[in-house]
């Protein structure tokens, strides 16, 4: 019996990096998560929950961009880091956290945005998503190869391997960048740069990753015991007055009665 096609190519292209530390550009601990090993000794690191590249570039599967995270060489210059916008002479680069990659042409890619396009462009080659923990745990065995084309080509393409066998499907890309943040938390970190479009074509790819990916985040949203908050009474809703019951005066009162002992007033003559 022969094991699936989806589990040879999760053979080829996971590599353990659990437990290596990531750094920036400029040598300060980067808080990202080591990818597989693709190229090299070294290995890129992205945010946790996004995919890695075999060219050293990350994926977010939020809100489908791309940027350079760190590596886990401290000096970088351990082939495999990811060598883009990792310079001070380039232009919109970003040493000391991760930077969006923009689309200039069909192969030219700058740092941040497209208005350093004419300043400073690079090639990028295309890559091949790396099966790491987020990538197997969004897709199961639905899908576990994945090619997306960051340069060389105006359009991204996704190739699902499942039991039905292999589907392909392209997607245009379009550019979309924005400046890095100095700070970012995990949860709300997100690689901005170039944008991908994702037609119904790409269902068969990039689009069953992120299904599957808001799927598995709404079970566990589901399975969470749901709280009712009672708001506590307003202090100004209640009455700082003590409240009296009206006293009643009878319309016709009796006349006073003297006292039996009473002696009346004594008149002169």
């Amino acid at each position: 019996m022969h094991p699936p096609r989806w589990s040879l190519a999760v053979g080829i292209l996971a590599a353990t990096a659990s437990g290596q530390l990531c750094y920036w550009p400029n040598g300060k601990d980067a808080s990202l998560v080591a990818c597989p090993v693709a190229n090299g000794t070294a290995a890129a690191c992205c945010f946790a929950d996004h995919y890695c590249m075999s060219n050293g570039v990350c994926f977010s599967n939020t809100d489908l961009s791309f940027y350079r995270g760190a590596c886990t060489a401290k000096d970088w210059s351990t082939s495999g880091c990811p060598t883009y916008c990792d310079k001070e002479d380039v232009a919109g680069a970003v040493l000391r956290a991760h930077v969006g990659i923009a689309k200039c042409t069909n192969k030219q890619y700058a740092c941040q945005s497209t208005s350093n396009c004419a300043t400073d462009s690079f090639e990028v080659p295309v890559g091949i998503m790396l099966s790491n923990l987020y990538l197997k745990s969004d897709i199961g065995v639905v899908s576990t190869a994945s090619t997306v084309s960051t340069a060389g080509t105006p359009s991204a393409t996704a190739t699902s391997v499942g039991a039905g066998g292999a589907t392909e499907a392209t997607c245009t890309s379009t550019p979309a960048a924005a400046a890095a943040s100095s700070g970012i938390s995990t949860g709300a970190a997100a690689g901005i740069g170039v944008g991908v479009g994702a037609p119904l074509a790409l269902a068969a790819g990039l689009l069953t990753v992120l299904l599957l990916h808001e799927k598995k985040k709404t079970r566990a949203a589901l399975s969470r015991p749901v709280y009712s908050e009672i708001a506590p009474t307003s202090p100004w809703a209640k009455s700082e007055h003590t409240t009296y019951a009206p006293v009643e005066i009878p319309t016709q009162a009796p006349p006073p009665e003297l006292p039996s002992d009473h002696r009346g007033r004594h008149e002169l003559s």
